[in-house]
């Protein structure tokens, strides 16, 4: 019984009729975890439309995300060429931090977009190819 993890072997059945209600009932056990396991993974899959659905807000938050991004950097820059002459180092520093920041704010927003792009892709080509398999 060890293989159905159904105890430490300090009782154990002794006569054969014991044995084998013991055995089928560590494979029942078995054979019912797998089956509701399976049900539950295809209750929580997503389907085709949810998962266009999904793309398309992920699509819009990343959209919203380069908007600001650019914002950012728009006004870094302004703000850079307003203090470029300014005699207050720090606040120049300050300012070329901040158009930094930006940029690469901007840059992360973009291998975001072409990371989940490529997983995209991957997950389009991977349902069609269940849905040409289960006809």
């Amino acid at each position: 019984m060890c293989c159905h993890v159904t105890g430490y072997g300090d009782m154990y059945p002794v006569s054969r009729c014991s044995q084998l209600i013991s055995v089928l009932t560590g494979f029942c056990g078995m054979f019912f975890m797998g089956i509701s396991v399976t049900i539950l993974s295809r209750y929580l899959q997503l389907t085709y439309d949810e998962y266009c659905m999904l793309s398309f807000f992920i699509e819009a938050d990343l959209q919203k995300k380069r908007q600001q991004a650019s914002a950012m950097i728009i006004k870094a820059a302004w703000f850079q060429y307003r203090h470029r002459n300014s005699p207050d180092t720090i606040l120049r520093l300050k300012t070329q931090r901040n158009l930094i920041k930006a940029l690469h704010f901007k840059k992360n927003i973009e291998y975001q977009k072409i990371s989940g792009r490529e997983r995209r892709e991957k997950q389009v080509t991977k349902i069609i190819i269940i849905s040409f398999q289960t006809f």
